[in-house]
């Protein structure tokens, strides 16, 4: 079980995308889900800084999203306290 990964799986891994990792390993090396959830566990555990990178990637775009929402409503209140006026 010690097969390299799929050149997409490998990419999805380093986005932080681990289910749909699974899902291309399941559906280009034709195994269960069971299997490839495995096969996929053990890329990561011998192959952890994959993981870490697409996981700082996927904390930074979160971090983005949650500003644009807080300006947002930052907006929405200054315009609500001008409308009132």
């Amino acid at each position: 079980m010690s097969e390299s990964l799929p050149p997409a799986a490998l990419q999805a891994l380093q986005q932080g995308r681990i289910i749909e990792a699974i899902k291309i390993v399941r559906t280009e090396h034709n195994l269960g889900l069971k299997q490839a959830k495995e096969q996929v566990e053990q890329y990561i555990q011998q192959h952890p800084e994959l993981l870490r990178q697409g996981g700082v990637a996927q904390t930074q775009q979160q971090g983005s999203v949650q500003r644009v929402i807080w300006v947002l409503g930052l907006l929405f209140l200054v315009g609500l306290l001008l409308w009132q006026r």
